[in-house]
């Protein structure tokens, strides 16, 4: 094998071993171009998470008391407290306060009234809590993230959606959004869109 001569556009013999690293040069170039852009966009990526976790919060939809709230239907499915004792309906139990303190929150931020909780679903390792409720017929659910447990990975692979409250419709095994916001008060306005898609 040989490498044959090369001819630059003035004529002039090049040396092609001196082409190749020239190219290879570039190449070498580009990558760290690239390298060096994927770093910038990832410490970009970070800020952005830093700043949605030192901004938004959802007080009412803490996930503290949601958990309470969580609990207090695994008690009543059980008829135990949390000891294992049977449970007193005559006693109190911040687990119930909890979960009336919820349903009767998600009831006012909604704008509608008459629903039922069904369940309270852990997601993804405490990144979110899918509340799922029962209103005229159908099933529903507000995912509300803790926004503490949301990572990197998720903003990177789903965006900013990771940190709104999102609500859902289900119906069988299909799970469709409404809509999702950062504002707890533009809630009704998305659940009456989805009353109007749904039930009209």
């Amino acid at each position: 094998m040989s490498l044959e001569a090369a001819y630059d556009g003035y004529g002039i013999n090049t040396n092609p071993q001196f082409i190749f690293d020239k190219c290879e040069e570039r190449i070498t170039k580009k990558k760290q171009a690239i390298e060096d852009l994927k770093n910038e966009l990832m410490l970009l990526e970070d800020q952005a998470v830093q700043s949605y976790k030192n901004h938004v919060y959802y007080y009412k939809l803490n996930p503290d008391t949601i958990r309470y709230a969580r609990v207090w239907l695994w008690m009543v499915k059980n008829n135990k407290d949390n000891d294992g004792n049977k449970l007193d309906k005559r006693k109190k139990y911040q687990e119930k306060s909890c979960f009336e303190f919820i349903r009767d929150y998600v009831k006012e931020i909604l704008g509608i009234s008459d629903i039922e909780i069904t369940s309270i679903i852990d997601v993804n390792w405490g990144q979110a809590n899918d509340i799922e409720f029962s209103y005229l017929d159908h099933t529903w659910r507000l995912e509300v993230p803790t926004i503490k447990h949301v990572s990197i990975k998720d903003y990177q692979n789903y965006g900013s959606i990771v940190f709104k409250l999102r609500l859902c419709h289900c119906k069988e095994h299909l799970i469709e959004t409404i809509g999702s916001t950062f504002e707890e008060n533009e809630l009704a306005d998305i659940m009456q869109k989805g009353i109007e898609k749904y039930l009209s």
